[in-house]
């Protein structure tokens, strides 16, 4: 992988986070409790929980993504960074553009 691959991937990765960050920030706002006695009628409370349950959910995903972003930004100029933990291959490059935190390549991928 050259060095402008590597820039590249770095400000991508950068920007993920920075979205990720943002985003995270607005669920959290998003998952404070609903009162039992709020004015809302019973679907519409109910309709509400199920979806911060959803949020939740979201949530977790984007901070497990964050910390692998994180990771990435971390691993980035190493060696083992784009190297396909499965097949020992570099990952393409492309793949990586899409998806910084991928640690297995596409063939790998689409073979499990």
């Amino acid at each position: 992988m050259t060095q402008e691959q590597l820039d590249e991937l770095t400000k991508k990765t950068e920007l993920d986070i920075e979205h990720l960050q943002k985003e995270i920030k607005a669920l959290k706002e998003k998952l404070e409790p609903v009162a039992t006695d709020c004015s809302l009628c019973n679907v519409t409370r109910a309709e509400a929980l199920n979806e911060q349950e959803i949020d939740a959910k979201i949530l977790l995903q984007n901070e497990d993504r964050l910390d692998k972003l994180m990771q990435v930004l971390h691993n980035i100029g190493s060696k083992e960074y784009g190297i396909c933990i499965v097949c020992d291959e570099e990952i393409n490059i492309e793949r990586l553009k899409i998806l910084p935190e991928a640690t297995i390549c596409i063939d790998c991928a689409n073979e499990n």
